[in-house]
């Protein structure tokens, strides 16, 4: 079907749009200015609302309208209000009958009833609409009905309550989010709320469906506005209705808010709606909650608040990013986006490219993001690293032309991996106080490629008085960045349920779940970056006044969330050693029949088991990638790290360097900043087993339905796919199923320019007295076989073997606990391999570039942390 949605750049036409698109739709959206989103599968085209001509062009061919343009605030007259609002929809009613489209579904709204203490306790669709004449807004959307009706349209009037929610900014934002919310002496207010999510799918169902007429569209419970404020953690204050009364009539005299002379009244006397016909007649139910709903809302507006008209950013705290932030999209001047691989080469969800801006890297997010990903997680990695960027855009205030590139294309994805793009992360560097695009920079962020100012992104340098404004910006935030971390723990403590529980979910209640748990780990993600960001400018700062400190700080890291499952490790490796039995079946039996053994032979050391796998079962070897399992879906990889942690030899002491009292407390500052990048991520990798564990279930209940074959296919959806499957879903998983199998073959370059291409390139094996250089990660002097892994063969490791990889995260720490050393392909000072390891007094050494592919497995080598080279002792096999 195709459907017209006019004011589409509002929060129910954006909301709406993405529905129908969802559901495959063909759909047209206008609007008089580009909306923030425009979804797969909807044209946008401008038009005003008040042009009749403008309106039938867009509708030409439509089967159904959504009319949905409204006056977001009272314009500057009576009467210009009218012009859009009843004027607007005379003029759809007019297209509609010159093209022929049938369907008209009216967004009106409960103020339609009228504010009044004499409504009965629930409205119901027949009850009388009475308007106070002073409320413009009430007024309007009655007279629209009545149009409506008396043109004899085959007309849903969708009556919705306020909108709440994480999308929102209309005029809810501006009259929830005030630093202080007045309620009324003696006063009871009560309030109805919807989500976005909820209007979405009822204006697509109001679109097929057969029903016409008025109904109610709300969540069932009703809030005061006493327990608004509680929800939204702001206080209140109570005053007279005379003294309210009288400022809102200031303030709506003098233009201070977005009022007109009914609004008291309607705030005073919310119409609150029965909801029996939206369920019974549509059997529509709604997945939000008025209270789930206005939580949904704190999430976005606990970082702002509103006096009048006025936004005012709270200076210690981060932005929170858009909810939509598509790729590919044009660069403001126009310029033609190109694909940098034949079509032959990149995968379906490649990024194009600037041309001007075609350096690139995968040093660092490949160790976050090693691909070739799976569509899901390619979606939510790519996204998260955009609102990153858009994040510290607005962190140092970034000019433009650097703030749109940042907002848009900080990183792209090749070969179904992410790549960092090295001009945009250049001049943001270059543009942060104190910025500095030093060798070190380039080392710590672009894994030692350099790359040159591009005048695309550039922007000169602040003068004296712009760089104190921008400081002024930057410092309060940085100071306050636990507060960020602080807020994703409590979402990961609120939204982290157990998995048994929900297949006890409703469908939409589900779908809700997994939208807001795929913005919430991509809102994470972005205080994860701006963490690393913040952490990797002072490490800079520290290498600079003292070389090689980075390697040799290994304390004030105790409480490093990333090595917990270590410590765990050692924990239990301790208990097994006070219990024979234990001890008997760990050295004996296989990893997956030790498991079950031990739950026999010693209940208290399977329930000690049990508390680390709860504590720290949402990590694992490449967790970031969904499809993967963690230690809660495979505890016997954590058992077998404890197996062979007993067997390991004692480890030699660990060297220390005096650390000189000139920079003693930047290292403190720097140790600080270490550990909460690793508590923003450990919340962050909570919040992304959530999601993982609710694509499960999605997955779950399209194998029952005959959707896909396997629970795993449902990573090979796309986010929207999982909630509104297409009807090729087998066919879609499997095409997508094969790309991912050729790109795991081909070798991806770490760094590129302009294009890329697999790299075919020799890796002569490294034969005795031969070198290999990386960086210094870890101090230290050792001398032992190599073991290199993947992922695959990741429990191949044994106690004293040197471990060797591309890269390693969380999901490796365990290992920590009996290799040797380390060695990574790629990685920089502060990447897992190295903080772990010097956390542990084991040698390693990172961005060696080809060491999995140049050593071999049982190959004896010195590896010399301080001077970062692997040196073979004899040929290997």
């Amino acid at each position: 079907m195709k459907v017209l949605v006019t004011g589409a750049s509002g929060v129910f036409g954006r909301a709406t749009t993405e529905r129908l698109a969802m559901e495959g739709h063909d759909v047209v959206a206008t609007s008089r200015s580009y909306p923030k989103y425009l979804p797969a599968g909807a044209e946008w085209i401008r038009a005003d609302i008040r042009d009749e001509t403008a309106v039938a062009k867009a509708m030409a061919g439509c089967d159904a309208v959504v009319h949905m343009a409204w006056t977001l605030f009272p314009l500057e007259t009576r009467e210009a209000t009218r012009e859009v609002d009843v004027g607007g929809t005379v003029n759809v009613l007019s297209a509609m009958e010159r093209t022929g489209s049938e369907r008209l579904v009216f967004c009106s709204s409960v103020m339609a009833y009228g504010a009044s203490p004499l409504h009965p306790n629930r409205l119901v669709e027949t009850d009388e609409r009475r308007p106070a004449p002073d409320h413009g807004y009430s007024v309007d959307k009655r007279d629209c009905e009545d149009l409506i009706e008396a043109a004899g349209a085959d007309a849903l009037l969708v009556r919705p309550s306020v909108v709440a929610g994480r999308g929102v900014d209309n005029a809810t934002l501006e009259g929830l989010a005030l630093p202080v919310i007045p309620t009324i002496r003696g006063v009871t207010s009560r309030m109805q709320f919807i989500h976005p999510d909820d209007i979405g799918r009822f204006f697509a169902l109001g679109v097929v469906s057969e029903l016409t007429g008025p109904v109610n569209l709300g969540a069932d419970d009703v809030l005061t506005l006493e327990e608004v404020a509680r929800i939204l953690g702001k206080p209140t204050i109570a005053l007279s209705e005379s003294v309210l009364r009288k400022a809102s009539g200031l303030a709506q005299r003098y233009d201070l808010a977005h009022l007109d002379p009914g609004s008291f009244d309607a705030m005073v006397s919310f119409p609150i709606v029965d909801t029996t016909r939206l369920k019974e007649e549509f059997g529509f139910r709604c997945a939000w909650s008025s209270a789930e709903a206005v939580h949904d809302l704190r999430r976005a507006s606990q970082r702002f608040f509103f006096l009048g008209k006025k936004r005012v950013d709270i200076p210690w705290r981060l932005l929170y990013p858009s909810l939509h932030n598509p790729d590919n999209v044009p660069p403001p001047d126009g310029e033609e986006l190109v694909p940098a691989a034949d079509a032959d080469v990149a995968g379906e969800f490649d990024s194009l490219i600037d041309p001007r801006l075609d350096a690139f890297t995968a040093a660092n997010l490949s160790e976050a993001f090693a691909g070739p990903l799976t569509p899901l997680t390619l979606e939510y990695a790519a996204s998260a690293m955009r609102k990153g960027g858009e994040v510290m855009a607005h962190l140092i205030s970034a000019r433009e032309p650097l703030a749109t590139q940042l907002t848009t294309r900080p990183a792209s994805v090749f070969g179904h991996g992410l790549y960092g793009n090295l001009s945009i992360i250049h001049a943001m560097v270059q543009a942060m106080p104190g910025g500095d695009t030093s060798a070190l920079w380039d080392e710590a962020l672009f894994g030692g490629m350099t790359v040159e100012e591009d005048e695309e992104v550039a922007t000169d340098p602040p003068g004296p008085l712009g760089a104190a404004a921008q400081a002024l910006h930057v410092l309060p935030r940085v100071a306050g960045f636990s507060i960020e971390i602080d807020t994703v723990e409590r979402e990961a403590r609120r939204l982290c349920v157990p998995e048994a529980r929900l297949p006890q979910l409703t469908d939409e209640r589900l779908h809700a779940r997994l939208a807001l748990l795929r913005d919430t780990v991509e809102q994470a993600w972005s205080v994860s970056t701006t963490a690393t960001a913040m952490s990797t400018g002072i490490n800079t700062l520290l290498e600079q006044q003292a070389p090689g400190a980075i390697s040799a700080i290994r304390s004030g890291t105790e409480d490093l969330p990333s090595a917990r499952a270590l410590r765990a490790v050692e924990r239990l490796a301790e208990l097994a050693r006070s219990q024979p039995d234990v001890l008997d079946i760990l050295r004996d039996q296989e990893p997956a029949a030790a498991l079950v053994a031990v739950r026999s032979a010693s209940p208290s050391f399977a329930s000690a088991f049990d508390e680390v796998i709860a504590a720290h079962g949402h990590r694992g070897p490449r967790e970031t990638e969904l499809a993967n399992p963690v230690f809660a879906d495979a505890p016997e990889r954590l058992l077998d790290a404890v197996a062979k942690h007993l067997r390991r030899a004692p480890a030699p002491p660990s060297t220390t360097t005096e650390i000189p009292g000139r920079i003693r407390p930047l290292v403190r500052i720097a140790q600080r900043y270490q550990r909460e990048r690793e508590r923003a991520r450990d919340a962050l990798m909570r919040l992304t087993h959530a999601y993982r564990q609710t694509a499960r279930e999605c997955g779950r209940r399209h194998v029952e339905r005959g959707v896909i074959d396997d629970i795993g296919d449902a990573f090979y959806l796309l986010s929207r796919e999982l909630i509104v499957p297409p009807d090729n879903a087998r066919e879609l998983v499997a095409q997508r199923r094969a790309d991912r199998e050729r790109l795991s073959k081909a070798e991806m370059p770490i760094h590129f320019q302009g294009s890329w291409a697999p790299v075919d390139t020799e890796h002569p094996p490294l034969r005795a007295g031969e070198k290999l250089t990386g960086l210094s990660a870890s101090a230290g002097v050792v001398s032992g076989p190599v073991r290199v892994l993947d992922l695959d063969t990741i429990g191949d490791l044994q106690p004293g073997e040197v471990l060797v990889a591309h890269l390693t995260d969380t999901g490796w720490t365990p290992l920590f606990a009996y290799a040797s050393a380390v060695v990574t392909d790629v990685g920089g000072p502060m990447s897992h391999a190295a903080v772990v390891a010097r956390e542990y007094g084991i040698p390693c050494v990172v961005q060696t570039v080809d060491a999995t592919t140049r050593l071999r497995t049982g190959q004896t080598v010195e590896i010399d942390g301080a001077a970062g080279t692997v040196t073979a002792l004899d040929d290997g096999l």
